[in-house]
């Protein structure tokens, strides 16, 4: 199924969790309007509304610094500033991003999940348990979870202090985010450009099957509903979240409205050293480097990497858009589990590049 409209609930919380990871969509554009430019009025007329809608949801935050920082900030800060950050409070708080979809009644909804945030927290810092389908753990073992997790001392204590206080943090959440979405409903003229952009690049003809396997870089996938929506205020890159719900297996994959734009008209004007860069700093984190040679042995879980590795499942699913987006691994969906490729494919091509590059070969 395809949504052609957005979420606004999750829009803010995207746009808040890029503005604390220092992303800004003026920047960016300040950087490649000359591109804008050279593709025509209508590329630079979604790039003039992405500007002004940041504008005009910067100006509608309510909440001061220091409470937008504690729910987005990212718990590490071994990721790069130009990749979406998934490991912050608002996140574990939220539990999932679909609870974003129900408007009027999420945070509502959420008040009522309160028995599942011990369960939501240990199953994303451990590396190899999954407490989604059990009873609520009690306090003693939960406690421990925590405490034996490789999480720096202050994100201990969050997850603690979240778990002990969920309804203060559902109720903070909300204060935080409902200015900034009502916000962004108040735009919807101006960012129709950008989602009729999303409706031509993916039309009801073209299967969301199809859709999330050119995303997924060709998964092997046996899914019972597949949902693809767009993306505004992350609008030139793409997620694909796989959710169980009652057995029932689910992939969402949110797309950038500009996302397939700069794929096909920037990409390609890339030259080798540039492609290369990208590449080099994907590899460059000691964690994604340990990632790609782990791969090359043959495919793994993603919870079996977090283990050989020990880091959350969440660091590993980060590091992976980043090599998703270097095009040096593959993702692939067996039955109820993720497990991770390498792309031998894009390693090819990077080798190759090296050696036109520093062998003149």
């Amino acid at each position: 199924m395809i949504i052609y409209k957005p979420v606004p609930l999750l829009e803010a919380s995207l746009f808040l969790s890029n503005r604390e990871t220092g992303n800004s969509i003026k920047e960016y554009f300040a950087n490649n309007m000359e591109l804008m430019i050279s593709a025509g009025g209508r590329a630079v007329e979604c790039a003039n509304a992405l500007i002004e809608l940041e504008t005009r949801l910067e100006s509608s935050i309510d909440a001061d610094d220091a409470t937008i920082a504690l729910l987005f900030k990212p718990f590490e800060r071994d990721i790069e500033s130009s990749v979406q950050a998934t490991h912050f409070a608002a996140n574990l708080i939220a539990q999932d991003i679909s609870n974003y979809y129900d408007y009027n009644s999420c945070f509502n909804n959420l008040h009522n999940e309160k028995h599942r945030i011990r369960n939501v927290i240990a199953n994303w810092i451990s590396g190899s348990a999954d407490y989604s389908g059990v009873p609520p753990l009690d306090a003693d073992e939960f406690f421990n979870i925590v405490k034996n997790s490789g999480l720096v001392a202050e994100t201990k204590w969050l997850c603690l202090d979240i778990a002990a206080n969920y309804d203060k943090y559902v109720d903070m959440l909300e204060h935080v985010l409902r200015p900034v979405a009502e916000e962004f409903c108040r735009c919807e003229k101006l960012i129709k450009p950008l989602l009729d952009l999303f409706s031509a690049d993916y039309s009801e003809e073209e299967s969301a099957a199809n859709i999330l396997a050119e995303l997924c870089q060709n998964m092997k996938t046996s899914l019972d509903e597949i949902r693809i929506y767009p993306l505004v205020t992350y609008y030139k890159e793409m997620v694909v979240n796989f959710v169980t719900d009652n057995g029932h297996r689910i992939a969402e994959g949110g797309i950038g409205v500009l996302y397939k734009f700069i794929r096909e008209n920037y990409t390609p004007k890339l030259c080798d050293r540039e492609v290369l860069a990208k590449i080099m700093n994907a590899l460059s984190g000691k964690n994604r480097f340990n990632i790609v040679a782990l791969l090359a042995d043959g495919p793994v879980y993603g919870r079996e990497l977090a283990r050989m590795l020990d880091v959350a499942p969440a660091t590993i699913s980060q590091h992976m858009v980043t090599l998703m987006g270097a095009n040096l691994v593959k993702i692939e969906n067996d039955g109820y589990r993720v497990h991770y490729s390498l792309n031998r494919e894009g390693v090819r091509v990077f080798i190759d590049m090296l050696k036109r590059l520093l062998l003149k070969e």
